[in-house]
This record gives C-alpha cells, structure tokens and sequence, in this order.
C-alpha cells in the first residue's frame, strides 16, 4: 500500500508544484486525491480487501496519469477564471434569465414533490434493508413522469449554477432561496434509494462554485451566503452521517465502517489495478454508452458482472473506459473525453461566449467529479443522449452572462 501512495503523491504533487499558480476551483480535486492517498499512507486494514493479487505499479502509474490528464480541462477553465476574476449578469438578458430560474424552480420543486414518499419510505426502511429491496424489485415506478422527474433531478447542478448568478444582481433576488431550495431535488432521489452521492455532490458543487463567484459577490451578501450554505452543508453532513451509519455500522465493526466511508474513495487505485490485471470478459459499449451500439445497430445485450468482484466496485471511470475493450478502449475514450472538453473550451473562449464556458464547465465537472467514482454519466440510451446534449448546448448559447477582467465590458457579443 506506501508503494502505491508513494508512486501517486509524486505524480500528483509533482503536477500541483506545476500548475500551483493556475489553481482556483481545483483545489477540491486535490483535495479528493488527498483523501484517496491516505488510507494507502496509513495501510488501513479494509483495503486489503480490493488486493486480490500482487499489485502492478506500472497500472499505478497509469491510473495517476490518467486522473491527471482527465483533470486538464478544469485547469484550463481555472485559467481563464484567474485572468478573467469578475462575472457579471448582461444587462441585456435579465427577462430571460427571470423566465429560465422559473422553469427550472417549478420544474424542480414538482420533482420533488414527486420524489418526497418514496424518500420517506427509504428513510425509514433504512439503508440496509432499502439495498436489499432495490436487488428484489424496483422503487420508482416505470413511467415517462419517473423518467421526466428523475431527469429534472440530474439538472440541480444547474440549479446552483444560476443560484450564484442569482446573486450578481439585485434584481434576480427574490429568485435566491428558491434556486438553493430547488437544488436539493436530486438528493430526494437519492434518498429514495438510501443512496449518498447526492449528498457529496451537492456540497462539492456549492463549495466549487462558491470559488467562482466569491470575487463577483457584493461583500455583505457573500457572508448571508456563508451563513445559508454552512447550516445547509451541516444538515446534509448529519444526513450523511445517519445515513453511513445505517448502512456501514449496524454491526459495530468499524473496518465495514472504514470501508464505507474512505473506501468510497480510497479503492479506486487497487479496483484500477485488478480491472486491468484479471478483465477477461469485456464489456463492450453496451454497459455504460449503449447508444454507440444502437447507433451500430448492435441489438441491447445483459452483462453479468456478478463472476468478478472488482467489476462492481470503484475504480474510476477508466476502469469502465478498460472494461469495454481494454488498452485500446481506455485510451480511445479517455482522449475524446479530454479532447471534446478542452477544445470546446478554447473555442468558447476564443469567441468570448462566456455563459457557455460556465455550462460547458459545469457538465464536465459533473462528469469529472462523479468519474472519481465510476462513469455515473452513462448506462442508459437516455443518459447517453441527455450528457451529450447538454455538452453540445453552451456552443449555441446566448451571453446571458459575462465575464470581465475588474473593468466591466460593454463591447460584448451577444450570442
């Protein structure tokens, strides 16, 4: 285990003395790999468990670089923010922005409506009971309103996005408490199935964009904002808490604890490892970008994963990248992932589409975030469909937004 956090510390901190004075929002991706590097520095007991075999340093490396090179496009945007510090609302699209915050208020706040009994019923069932139920038969019914209501859910990251650009002017106030109340949709979904991710997504999203926009933020509303976000942040961490305890302490033991907190982050190398080592039976397209396959006219196909532990858990979204056909596939999609991303960003920035920068950040750290874990963003032909379209979106968006080095720009493009 000190090997493997040796060899991922110098990568790691190796490219933080690189970039160190490019940093802004991507403070909390170091922050996440000091959380995965330190059960490995303390050899805690329950990672063994993700070490079926002698460990390949050489997939170690790989996987190191692998997080760095995935985390490119969020240094470039960091970039752009240091040179660019203030973001102002353009004056020209505040009617729209007004109309755009109601749709997805009210959009949200039915989701959550609809979500609210089966959060209730996964509350008290409890999480241990509630995973067995989820193997045994589905929670939410199998209808276009589920669909509709679980898709608006996956939106609340934008929901915080224009929360903060809520609170750039005065005259998107009244839209504040609703924008953060409406973000918590997607964590009633998670809560229906005692799931937490939601519950660290959400908070990494407000931390994340709280760095973004403290500098455009009037200096009296950054401290209301402080206030709102610390006691919403500590009802969702004992949200957390009461959660992980129900699930990962009923019995007591404190490795099962371990695991299910800083094993959430801290397998990822050894999962990487084993994917590479012991992947025989490849996956194909069909598990996580299914609509490459019907695009191919390759008809929908099961995957049995139930024969390989490693397969189940988490290593990243690379080790799926390799489950579909191994070198080829991993370094295949890790290129277009990062390629898609960075180009796009140099082509918004270089026609001064600054709202479409801000989306085009947002989906991609939702990806980036998430992929810490496994490729949350795909499975379904739905999903597939819904990542790529709001990825597509910010090249055609108008300025409702601007960004301005201290000296506001006037001289703006409007689309």
């Amino acid at each position: 285990m000190t090997e493997v956090a040796i060899i991922l510390t110098l990568i790691w901190a190796l490219f933080l003395i690189l970039i160190r004075k490019k940093i802004a929002s991507i403070k909390v991706l170091f922050a996440f790999l000091f959380m995965m590097l330190l059960p490995s520095w303390l050899e805690m007991y329950f990672l063994k468990q993700y070490i079926p075999n002698q460990v390949n340093y050489f997939n170690i490396f790989i996987f190191g670089m692998l997080l760095v090179i995935g985390s490119l496009p969020w240094l470039s945007f960091d970039k752009y923010l240091l040179k660019n510090k203030q973001i102002l609302v353009n004056q020209h699209y505040i009617k729209s922005l007004k109309i755009i915050f109601i749709l997805i208020i009210i959009c949200s706040l039915f989701s959550i409506a609809y979500l609210i009994p089966y959060s209730i019923d996964g509350i008290i069932a409890g999480a241990a009971d509630r995973r067995i139920e989820i193997k045994e038969s589905g929670i939410l019914p199998e209808n276009f309103l589920t669909t509709f209501v679980v898709g608006i859910a996956a939106l609340n990251i934008y929901n915080i996005l224009f929360f903060f650009i809520s609170c750039l002017d005065e005259r998107l106030k009244k839209f504040r408490i609703w924008l953060l109340i409406s973000s918590m949709s997607y964590i009633f979904n998670c809560m229906a199935f005692t799931a937490r991710d939601g519950l660290i997504i959400l908070p990494l999203f407000y931390i994340i964009f709280y760095i973004i926009f403290r500098n455009s933020i009037d200096v009296k509303l950054l401290k209301h904002i402080n206030k709102i976000l610390a006691i919403a942040l500590s009802v969702v961490a004992v949200i957390l808490i009461a959660f992980t305890l129900s699930r990962f302490y009923a019995d007591k033991n404190l490795d099962e604890f371990f695991n299910g907190t800083l094993g959430y982050i801290a397998q990822q190398p050894y999962v990487f490892d084993s994917t590479v080592q012991l992947q025989k039976d490849y996956h194909g397209f069909e598990l996580r970008f299914p609509l490459i396959n019907r695009l191919l006219g390759i008809e929908k196909y099961d995957i049995d994963r139930s024969d390989n532990l490693f397969e189940t858990q988490f290593g990243t979204m690379y080790s799926e990248f390799y489950s579909i056909g191994g070198w080829w596939s991993l370094i295949l999609v890790t290129l277009i992932y990062v390629f898609y991303y960075s180009l796009v960003m140099v082509y918004l920035k270089k026609h001064n589409k600054y709202f479409g920068i801000l989306l085009l950040f947002t989906v991609y750290l939702y990806i980036e975030t998430t992929g810490l874990f496994y490729c949350k963003a795909g499975s379904t032909v739905l999903i597939n469909i819904f990542y790529i379209a709001l990825s597509i979106l910010p090249l055609f968006i108008n300025n409702y937004i601007i960004f301005s080095n201290g000296k506001v720009r006037y001289n703006y493009s409007n689309h």
